[in-house]
């Protein structure tokens, strides 16, 4: 970007969130910004992630993304008429639904730790059921260990606080708005 961004001028192409981090991104007509992020259909934006067993120990779990996993780039994010969230991989049928209250941890749960790609160390609950088994399913075609992955849901945010300067907002690696372009969509979905 350049240092002036007075001088910066575009279009929105369009709108899209992705309640799990990494998974292929639901287009939306609109959107609503909060000051934690992106809202869609009740669903916040990367408000739940991958993560597989910390090697640093600075956590318990860190996060697995698409860095890690091109092939999660495959695996669908949809709302049902009914506003359910439904997860699968590309030709395979809906098994799971998450309703928008399924997305955040309770605050009596047993939590884990996370350590994202950068910034403080977060709190979060593993989500069993159907969507992650779908998604250990499709991946162990592609790695090892894929019965290690767990699906973490953030602790609900306080929409009427911002976090201290410098911590993640859910698990966004420390930005609210991701903005890319048709041609890095284009490549990522060719890979």
């Amino acid at each position: 970007l350049p240092d002036d961004l007075s001088t910066l001028t575009g279009r929105v192409e369009s709108l899209a969130i992705s309640p799990v981090k990494s998974l292929r991104m639901i287009i939306a007509e609109k959107i609503t910004l909060t000051t934690h992020g992106m809202q869609h259909a009740g669903f916040t934006d990367r408000s739940m992630m991958l993560a597989v067993p910390s090697e640093t120990g600075r956590a318990d779990y860190q996060r697995f993304s698409q860095r890690e996993e091109p092939a999660l780039s495959h695996i669908i994010q949809s709302l049902d008429r009914y506003g359910r969230l439904r997860i699968f991989p590309e030709g395979s049928h809906p098994l799971s639904e998450m309703c928008p209250s399924d997305q955040f941890a309770s605050y009596d749960a047993d939590l884990l730790t996370v350590e994202p790609v950068a910034g403080t160390v977060m709190n979060a609950e593993c989500i069993e059921g159907a969507a992650i088994d779908q998604i250990r399913h499709y991946l162990w075609k592609f790695r090892q260990n894929v019965d290690q992955i767990v699906l973490l849901r953030a602790l609900k945010p306080d929409n009427d606080v911002l976090p201290p300067n410098g911590e993640n907002m859910l698990f966004t690696d420390g930005g609210q708005l991701l903005i890319t372009n048709e041609e890095s969509l284009n490549f990522l979905n060719a890979q």
